[in-house]
Formats: structure tokens, C-alpha cells, sequence
């Protein structure tokens, strides 16, 4: 019965949506970003505080930018924006590589953020007009299989390359970018993307965005990221101190083989499912994979407790994405994307946050598991609170959206 559903919704899908899927493999390729540390420390030789301030700029210019870019892609359109921001993402490659000093590498960090932010939102809005006949749910985890599989090829490859020498992966890593861009401009075409420039309205969104719907959905996914921060944080971190910086490299290989494998597997289940049982359900194997951390019973069950970490890190976001596009007109979509990005670095933010000041009590007494229990007690809490709100906020049937049509605000 799966392999029907998956070859039916294989066959849904368009040739423009295709173009879209296969650039986020090459977006996860060309992703140069978790070894910027290592360019700016050893070929640049910089100054820790100047990695920091890179690092940072490059952080909140994408996270932060989310909204305005989401704004962009509603007023100018999907695939204008998507490959704008492809194109200042190829760019922001090109300058680093050239940069001889660091406000070019400001330049830089700050260009790679915009061009992802504007990117992203743009993207799935982008899909989900391609959409067709396709399951909605079905294209987004097929989108975020792809870009995690880019995403597992993608940095070992650059760092390999980066060996022999750094620019020439940032060149590589700015051709990736253009191929996408030049893919998306040129062979997929405007009318199978719903391509249409619309009158945005700052009033009309800020009723589209002030939902109940949308402000749960926004607030579950703060939650969700301030849990998964803590599994490139402190679960990396307390591996590396317990076992070695390999057990780290394999902690995250096996997470993303796990998501290219479950990505597509789950989609089905996903669909099948209201989304107070997918996300509260995605929480609750959070809540799990603490508890398998907290035992302490050697590296296997930590790449077990990995594995069941990755169930929820597969399930949450699409459902949100998908149902965040049924709670939207297609006006306010890109926009509602930035708002859920701009979610995430919230989350991201204060995950990082505890974590840090949990790992700081759990380090002084060499004792985690205490540490993994909280964390599996707030998971197991939330995982609750979403189940309930979640089924009796979602279980009527969504009116029509607010504002005016959107045929009244296209240009």
C-alpha cells in the first residue's frame, strides 16, 4: 500500500515542483556554512570575537530577515524572490572567496544570510503552487529530503575540497546557486508556479497572520526548535566530551541518513494524521530520545536515542508548513514561511540559551542524565499541551481567510 501511494504521488508531481525539489539538493550541496568557522580560523587566521561577529551577522541577517523576505515573495512573487535570492546567495560565495579584509567578509556572511532568507519562504511557496495534484504534505517532505540529502553530501565535500583550498569551494559552492537560479528562471515555468504579482498590504497580512491558527502553529514551532537546538548543542557536546569529535561526525551522519530514509516514509503517515497527533506525537519522541540519552548505556543508545530524535525532527516542520498553508490565503503565504522562519531563530536562540546554562550545572557535576531527564519532562509537557490546544484549536472547519480575496489585491 506504501509503495502505491509513493509511486501515485511520485507520478502527481510536475515538472516545475521537480525543478524545485532537485535545486534543494543543490542548495544542501553548496551549504558552506558549518565550515566558515574553520576558513575564517585557519586560512584567514582570524581573531575568535571576528568569527563570532561573523557568524552572528550571518545568523540573524537570515533568520531574522525571514519576515521582510516572505513579504517580498508575497508582493514580487514566488520565483522572483527564490531565484533573487539564489543569485545573492552565489554572490555572497563569490565575495568571500575575494575578500582580502574583514568588512568584505562582513559583506559577505551579511549577503549568504539575505540570499537564504529570501530563498526559503519563496521556495515553498513556489512548491506548493506547483503543486498540482500532488499531496501538499507528500512535496514538502520530499523537499526536505532532498535538501537533507544535500545537506550530508554537501559540507564533507566542501571541507575535502576546502583541504586543498577554501575559495575554490566557495566558487563551487556559488555555482550550485547559479545552476538552481538558472533552472528555476529558465525551465519551469511562471503559470505551473501560480506566478503573480500582488499589492501587498501591511493590514490585510497582519489580519491574514493574527489567526489562532497561525499564532499556535508559530508558537509550537518556537518550541520545537528551542528542543532541537539541543541536539546540535549540548547532545554534540557531551558525545564529544564522553566519547570522541568522531562519535560527533557519526552522531550526524546518522542523522541524516535517518532523514533521507524516514523523510518519505513518514510523508503518508504524515498526510493520514490531524496535526495534534503529528506534532505532539513528534514532540513526545523528543521526549523519548532524552530519556534514551539519560540512561547512559553507551553509544549505541545514544545513536538510537538519535534515531528517535530524527522521527520528530521529520514529521514537525512539514505538518506546521502544510497546515500553515491552509490557514493562509495565498497573499499572505511567503509571508506566513518568514514568520515561521523568524520562529525558529527565536527558538533557536533560547535553545541555545538553556542549553548552555543546563550544560554548565550538568559539566560542574559530571552528571548529564539529570539533564536529559528535564529536557524529556519539558518535551513530554509540551508534547501534551500541543495534543490538547492543537485538537480542539484545528478540530473545526477553517473559515474563509480574512482580509480581502486575493483577487482583489493581484496586480
Amino acid at each position: 500500500m506504501h509503495l502505491r501511494h509513493l509511486r501515485t504521488q511520485l507520478a502527481a508531481i510536475s515538472f516545475a515542483a521537480w525543478i524545485i525539489i532537485g535545486g534543494q539538493f543543490l542548495v544542501g550541496l553548496g551549504n558552506v556554512g558549518p565550515i566558515l568557522s574553520i576558513f575564517f580560523q585557519g586560512s584567514l587566521e582570524l581573531r575568535l570575537l571576528e568569527i563570532s561577529a561573523l557568524l552572528s551577522v550571518r545568523l540573524w541577517s537570515q533568520r531574522g530577515g525571514a519576515v521582510f523576505a516572505g513579504i517580498a515573495a508575497d508582493h514580487f512573487g514566488a520565483r522572483r524572490t527564490m531565484v533573487a535570492g539564489l543569485l545573492i546567495r552565489g554572490v555572497s560565495n563569490v565575495l568571500l572567496a575575494v575578500a582580502t579584509g574583514f568588512p568584505g567578509l562582513l559583506l559577505g556572511v551579511f549577503l549568504m544570510g539575505a540570499g537564504s532568507a529570501l530563498f526559503t519562504p519563496a521556495s515553498k511557496k513556489a512548491l506548493l503552487g506547483a503543486a498540482g495534484k500532488a499531496d501538499p504534505v507528500f512535496l514538502l517532505s520530499l523537499r526536505n529530503a532532498s535538501r537533507n540529502l544535500g545537506f550530508a553530501v554537501g559540507p564533507t565535500a566542501c571541507l575535502l575540497i576546502a583541504a586543498s583550498s577554501m575559495r575554490l569551494a566557495l566558487f563551487l559552492a556559488a555555482a550550485t546557486s547559479l545552476v538552481f537560479a538558472v533552472a528555476a528562471q529558465g525551465w519551469a515555468p511562471a503559470d505551473a508556479m501560480r506566478e503573480h504579482r500582488t499589492s501587498w498590504h501591511l493590514a490585510v497580512a497582519v489580519r491574514d497572520l493574527s489567526n489562532r491558527r497561525v499564532l499556535l502553529l508559530f508558537g509550537a514551532l518556537v518550541f520545537f526548535f528551542v528542543l532541537y537546538t539541543q541536539l546540535e548543542f549540548t547532545v554534540s557536546l557531551v558525545v564529544e566530551a564522553t566519547y570522541s569529535r568522531s562519535a560527533v561526525a557519526l552522531l550526524w551522519i546518522s542523522n541524516a541518513i535517518a532523514v533521507v530514509l524516514l523523510q518519505l516514509w513518514l510523508s503518508g503517515w504524515m498526510a493520514r494524521n490531524a496535526i495534534h497527533v503529528v506534532v505532539g506525537g513528534g514532540l513526545a519522541t523528543f521526549a523519548l530520545a532524552f530519556l534514551l540519552f539519560a540512561l547512559n548505556l553507551g553509544l549505541p543508545v545514544v545513536l538510537l536515542g538519535v534515531f528517535v530524535f530524527t522521527v520528530g525532527e521529520i514529521v514537525v516542520e512539514p505538518k506546521v508548513d502544510d497546515e500553515l498553508a491552509r490557514a493562509l490565503p495565498s497573499r499572505s503565504l511567503a509571508t506566513g514561511f518568514g514568520l515561521l522562519g523568524f520562529a525558529l531563530s527565536i527558538g533557536g536562540t533560547l535553545g541555545y540559551y538553556l542549553g548552555g546554562r543546563a550544560l554548565d550545572v550538568a559539566s560542574s557535576a559530571t552528571r548529564y542524565a539529570p539533564m536529559w531527564l528535564a529536557f524529556g519532562a519539558v518535551a513530554a509537557l509540551g508534547a501534551a499541551t500541543v495534543f490538547m490546544t492543537f485538537r480542539s484549536a484545528f478540530a473545526q472547519p477553517l473559515g474563509a481567510p480574512s482580509g480581502v480575496p486575493d483577487d482583489e489585491v493581484a496586480g
